[in-house]
């Protein structure tokens, strides 16, 4: 009788070893995922971070850029009206010169026809 209560008293003691071996796989797994957890969260952290960083950088480039874009949409239309006007300028001035051209030719027909009278005199 003894032998079958020590039997038992070790049967339990070896499932009470075995339980205790669980929990502590068990507390060790636990620990390795707050672990892991703690680990994503830092990496997580540091990737936020520099997603910022990158992000504020291509904000500041994207913002230049369009300020460059509209600097040079102004140029071009500053441009295009200066072209407008010259070619308005140069209108008025090929006017101005015909005019001219046609007064030069009156005046020398008109040279022409006076000397011819004053020939005919």
């Amino acid at each position: 009788r003894l032998r079958k209560l020590l039997k038992e008293e070790q049967a339990r003691t070896e499932e009470v070893e075995a339980d205790n071996a669980a929990k502590a796989a068990q507390l060790n797994l636990a620990r390795s995922k707050i672990e892991a957890c703690d680990k994503v969260a830092h990496l997580q952290s540091e990737w936020d971070d520099d997603f910022m960083k990158k992000f504020d950088k291509l904000l500041v480039e994207t913002e230049a850029a369009t300020r460059a874009k509209r600097r040079y949409d102004a140029a071009v239309h500053d441009a295009q009206e200066a072209a407008i006007a010259a070619e308005e300028a140069a209108r008025i001035a090929k006017k101005k010169c015909t005019v001219s051209i046609t007064k030069a030719k009156r005046a020398v027909k008109t040279q022409h026809y006076t000397s011819w009278q004053l020939r005919r005199e």
